[in-house]
């Protein structure tokens, strides 16, 4: 009688290498067989004659009324803002928000150059250290207080 022996590296190499090739080769097949056409001709339809059909009148447009005031905007962001007064606005959200709410004197545009908004033209003091703002005519705030 021939004593147990332990099996040898090879041979426990060998089996998880013969079922990955099996599984794998099975999967190859089904693929094959999923993505493999239909060997039954699909029929075609035959022709048949068609009526003209009558052309359907166009509605006439309905007018679309004017804004409407009053109403819910909601809004969604990437973070909570934390105030709308634009001269504390801090973050992100805080900007998008009272920059949809409010108008600056200036804009700086992607080329860094400035748009005017509420300001028509400024210019800077000799010392450089304040601006002087011509301010657009006919601007009210949202209370109908004029902007001065």
């Amino acid at each position: 009688m021939r004593e147990p022996t332990l099996p040898s590296i090879r041979q426990t190499r060998w089996r998880p290498a013969a079922l990955f090739g099996l599984a794998a080769a099975a999967i190859f097949a089904l693929t094959l067989t999923a993505c493999a056409s239909d060997p039954t001709p699909t029929p075609r339809p035959t022709p048949t004659a068609v009526a003209a059909a009558e052309p359907t009148p166009t509605p006439e447009p309905t007018p679309t009324p004017g804004p409407k005031s009053g109403g819910r905007l909601t809004v969604t962001l990437v973070s909570e803002n934390s105030t709308l007064d634009p001269a504390w606005s801090l973050g992100t959200a805080d900007l998008l928000i009272t920059q949809q709410m409010y108008d600056n004197l200036l804009m700086i545009q992607p080329d860094l150059s400035m748009k005017p908004e509420l300001a028509t033209s400024w210019e800077p003091s000799e010392d450089l250290s304040s601006w002087t703002f011509q301010l657009r005519e006919g601007v009210t705030f949202h209370n109908g207080k004029e902007f001065k």
